[in-house]
């Protein structure tokens, strides 16, 4: 039971990871180098900027549909909550 809690989050993150990568890569290598070079750094980088948008706004939709925390996004808002609290309980303490 203990390996499992520690292994599922971690598996989550590098199922997440990799298929983040997955998307990335071709966008990364297969369209933005192209584009860069056709256009120029300016205007080729100011329009796969707006390319961007719409992939990585669908990124986060399939993440919100997913019901899995695979960007740890969940995770690390509860750790700085966690700390935030900490925070104001020392200094509530006058530490």
């Amino acid at each position: 039971m203990q390996v499992r809690h520690f292994l599922e989050p971690l598996l989550t993150l590098v199922a997440g990871l990799a298929m983040k990568r997955a998307i990335n890569w071709p966008f990364d290598v297969g369209l933005y180098l192209p584009v860069i070079v056709w256009l120029g750094p300016v205007w080729g980088g100011l329009l796969m900027a707006v390319v961007s948008v719409p992939l990585n706004l669908l990124v986060l939709r399939a993440y919100d549909r997913s019901q899995r925390d695979w960007l740890m996004i969940e995770r690390v808002k509860s750790v700085i909550e966690a700390i935030q609290i900490w925070f104001l309980e020392e200094e509530e303490a006058g530490g």
